[in-house]
């Protein structure tokens, strides 16, 4: 590639940058293995005139930067430089450089021939260098005496006269025609051009008009989609409430209702306290805390037997994915799976358990000892104290059904052989099965670690108890501890009773939009829904920051600037439409006027100041993330085990 040799190593940098698209920063060029500086000509570097010089180039950061060949051109394909050799008389060979002008414009089509014995085509070429001027030549060429020509036909006009006559039947009668003068020429034009002006701004008008009706229907079509939006979510989310009262299932629905209940004793104790006064009210109190007291224990029963059916089909849930054959796809697409000695052992003892802790259905007498014995020919093989004291246990149930004692005095019997057996069938000695599916300590390359290479445990400052860290919630706010999920349950269910759903919804859109727009950064994963419900509450005080709508229902929570990672510091709570509109501003600060960018700076300062922790606990998560999505291996189906 030719260049002047007054040219620099920088402007050789902005050059290649835009052939190989890449930064001019990252780009090192060295000369026989040293790096040149960038203010050297290449002159300097030893460069002659039509000289040629190897000059290497690379990235300085080739993970982020690699350099790519640069596409061919699709001008010529030849070099850029011809050495050509010359013969001079009495000097002999010369070799010249020629360097070649490639012409931005395209050559013109000039034609050709075709050869008749060979078929080949030829075209004719245009070339680059100048043709030579034409000799002048000694014959006058441009001449006056050409100005006159004879015409091949002689015509000419004969009028009648004496000795001459000329017949006038032919002739007609021409009268002259009224003069336009060239003002009235003019004036008619200019007429017409208004006319045509007139009908060519009604017809613009008229489609101008078209178009502002269109846009008016389909502002108004999107409007109401929007409102018929807006009340079928509103509806669903009536109906999911009022499914989540009526038949609470999980810990969310007990905090819903928990926080009805909270709701209902404030305006109780509100219409009290205005409207009696002495022992009438402390009267009206008693019977408000007894007439709480009942509904918190409907609640408790009810939470109680869901917390017993959740444990059950998570149980049955187990079971059933540890009894899965194994399961792959094959070279043509379609599946295949194949049972191994764990599945079959898994799936046997799966049916058993079934068996066993069969509660809908009531078995016969004889059914029920037909599958005690299996039992306990199951459990023979394996000597331990868990398996005596099973076939202790089912020794006894059958004795005392031979005696034919009522089956409503064997229940507390059943249950402790279920819980047996379960222990059993969840034990990885007797169901090999049901190893890789059991929360195991992590191994010592999967995360801190202590001694033998067992995950540390942490102690729960509520409940005292030891668990595993990822079983505790540490809050982002100041003065946090760690505390477990029951004890963090317990307290809103006992002192605050408050509905964290709406927050936690809010989190979980909030995760998910800044995972797809800025997924190195793990700040919102941080943040737990107490967190949310203080910034939703506290710091913007529930409402929305331009039109003040209440919240959180309808409400999300994004970044005060739109370029940079969402942090406690730089959040705006808006409805919907005004976050997707606030997302299109460039500059928040010369969008917005003066008061209300002070007031998101005195928000964003309170939240700074809430959200200690997470300038010192960021780094070590970030670690964490990292380190997670890059050593985690991949699950694979149900049932499905590793290659051997």
């Amino acid at each position: 590639m030719a260049f002047p040799i007054s040219l620099t190593i920088q402007d050789l940098k902005v050059h290649f940058s835009s052939r190989l698209r890449v930064p001019a920063s990252v780009l090192m060029v060295s000369l026989n293995g040293s790096e040149v500086e960038e203010h050297q000509p290449l002159v300097e570097l030893g460069v002659l005139p039509q000289g040629t010089a190897q000059l290497e180039v690379r990235s300085s950061n080739p993970r982020q930067h690699p350099l790519r060949p640069a596409p061919p051109s699709t001008l010529y394909g030849m070099a850029d430089l011809l050495t050509v050799r010359l013969h001079k008389e009495g000097v002999g060979y010369q070799e010249v450089v020629v360097e070649v002008e490639r012409a931005p414009q395209e050559k013109v089509f000039l034609g050709g021939y075709r050869q008749r014995q060979t078929g080949v085509l030829f075209h004719h070429a245009a070339v680059q260098t100048q043709p030579r001027p034409r000799p002048p030549r000694r014959v006058e060429v441009h001449s006056r005496d050409t100005q006159s020509q004879q015409c091949s036909i002689t015509t000419s006009t004969q009028m009648t006269s004496v000795g001459f006559y000329v017949s006038c039947t032919k002739d007609r009668l021409v009268a002259p025609g009224n003069y336009t003068p060239a003002q009235v020429y003019h004036a008619r034009r200019l007429a017409a051009v208004l006319m045509l002006q007139s009908y060519v701004r009604r017809w613009r008008a008229v489609r101008l008009v078209k178009e502002l009706r269109g846009d008016k229907e389909r502002r108004l079509a999107w409007l109401e989609e929007e409102q018929r939006r807006s009340r079928e979510e509103k509806e669903e989310q009536r109906k999911a409430e009022l499914k989540r009262r009526r038949n609470p299932q999980r810990k969310e629905d007990f905090s819903l209702l928990y926080s009805y209940l909270e709701r209902w004793r404030q305006e109780e104790v509100q219409r009290i306290s205005s409207t009696l006064e002495g022992a009438e009210r402390k009267a009206a109190l008693c019977a408000l805390l007894e007439e709480e007291s009942r509904h918190i224990a409907s609640l408790g029963s009810h939470q109680q037997a869901s917390l017993l059916r959740l444990q059950d089909t998570a149980t049955r849930a187990l079971l059933l994915q540890g009894a899965a054959p194994c399961r792959w796809r094959g070279r043509d697409g379609m599946f295949l799976t194949m049972a191994t000695p764990s599945s079959v052992r898994a799936r046997e003892l799966q049916e058993l358990y079934e068996v066993i802790a069969a509660r809908d259905l009531a078995p016969t007498p004889e059914d029920r000892l037909e599958a005690l014995m299996k039992l306990r020919d199951t459990v023979t093989g394996h000597n331990c104290q868990l398996t005596r004291d099973l076939v202790e246990l089912i020794d006894r149930e059958a004795e005392l059904r031979r005696r034919e004692v009522k089956p409503a005095n064997l229940e507390g019997l059943k249950k402790r052989i279920s819980t047996l057996f379960l222990q059993f069938v969840k034990t990885p000695t007797f169901n090999p099965a049901v190893g890789r599916l059991l929360k195991v300590p992590q191994r010592s390359d999967q995360g801190s670690q202590t001694h033998h290479g067992v995950q540390p445990l942490q102690v729960c400052r509520a409940c005292g108890g030891c668990l595993a860290p990822n079983q505790l919630t540490v809050s982002a706010g100041p003065r946090s501890a760690p505390r477990c999920g029951s004890c963090t349950v317990l307290e809103n269910q006992g002192r605050l009773r408050r509905d964290l759903n709406p927050y936690r919804n809010l989190l979980a859109r909030l995760r998910a939009a800044e995972e797809r727009l800025h997924p190195q950064d793990h700040m919102t994963h941080l943040l737990e829904e107490e967190d949310m419900r203080y910034l939703v509450e506290v710091v913007w005080g529930g409402r929305s920051a331009l039109s003040g709508a209440p919240g959180p229902q309808g409400l999300v929570m994004g970044p005060w600037e739109p370029r940079q990672a969402w942090s406690p510091w730089n959040c705006l709570l808006l409805t919907r439409e005004e976050n997707q509109a606030h997302l299109l501003v460039p500059d928040p600060h010369q969008a917005y006027g003066a008061a209300l960018v002070r007031s998101v700076r005195l928000k964003h300062l309170l939240a700074r100041n809430h959200f200690t922790q997470i300038t010192s606990t960021l780094p070590r998560l970030q670690y964490a993330l990292g380190k997670q999505l890059v050593t985690r291996p991949i699950p694979m189906e149900t049932g499905t085990a590793e290659p051997s």
